[in-house]
């Protein structure tokens, strides 16, 4: 749900709308099995499940604020850590 907010948000300041920014499979993959947490392991996590350039370049950072915030569950190695 978070991160529906922060996608809302950037919709609302870039005029696109939410469902063009990042396609809600992407996202919710990332919110539910985190790849490696830093900027070039999400970048390329959103991009290798089909996102495009300018897509990753706008929601990355969102999910980077997101981790900085610790809104997302751990990744697999965190948990069994």
């Amino acid at each position: 749900q978070w991160m529906r907010v922060l996608l809302k948000d950037l919709s609302e300041t870039a005029l696109i709308p939410v469902e063009n920014l990042m396609s809600p499979e992407i996202v919710r993959r990332i919110c539910f099995s985190p790849p490696e947490r830093s900027t070039e392991g999400l970048d390329s996590a959103v991009r290798s499940f089909g996102a495009r350039s300018w897509q990753a370049n706008l929601v990355v950072p969102l999910f980077v604020e997101a981790l900085a915030k610790d809104q997302l569950p751990p990744t697999n190695e965190e948990a069994s850590a």
